[in-house]
């Protein structure tokens, strides 16, 4: 008889610590989740800089001339990624920004140079779009599309038409046009 007492007793206690763990569970449930709420803070700055574990700069974005950019370095430190906006519009620049080896985006243009060239596909009014731009190191030059031209026969400046080929020299003249 003792030991059925003091079985029954030892079964009311282990129920009883199963509900204060149980307890215990959904209040730390609660605290965790009502820890995660959405804040809806605002941080401002001037500059935002994020290093790497060594406390090298791998990036930052801040305001320059009142136009945000970011710029994204590689290891060795140089900018190979610069993302901003200014008076034109946005603008993605990859590549070194004192190398030779660079692709620029725009919304109407796109522009990669290398060390042997540069290519340029423009839609743009300004670059007398739209046109495709293929040049040399030494100022050769092909332009597929719309091109401003001066013709050596006539001293009248003249746009070409889209569905146009024209060869320069390095003189920006006239080598071979058609139509």
């Amino acid at each position: 008889m003792d030991v059925n007492a003091r079985l029954e007793r030892l079964e009311k206690e282990n129920r009883r610590m199963k509900k204060i763990g149980i307890v215990a569970i959904v209040f730390a449930s609660v605290l965790f989740i009502s820890g995660q709420a959405k804040t809806n803070k605002v941080v401002e700055a001037n500059e935002f800089r994020l290093l790497d574990a060594s406390g090298k700069e791998r990036a930052t974005l801040d305001v320059f001339r009142g136009q945000p950019e970011l710029f994204i370095r590689s290891l060795n430190g140089e900018s190979d990624v610069l993302l901003g906006t200014d008076t034109s519009g946005p603008f993605l620049i990859m590549g070194p920004l004192t190398g030779k080896a660079t692709v620029t985006l725009k919304p109407d243009d796109l522009a990669l140079e290398g060390p042997v060239g540069k290519l340029r596909i423009a839609l743009n009014r300004e670059a007398g779009g739209p046109n495709l731009t293929v040049e040399d190191n030494e100022g050769y030059s092909t332009v597929l599309g719309r091109s401003d031209l001066l013709p050596t026969k006539t001293a009248k400046r003249e746009q070409t038409p889209a569905a146009s080929l024209v060869l320069f020299d390095k003189d920006k003249r006239v080598l071979w046009a058609a139509p």
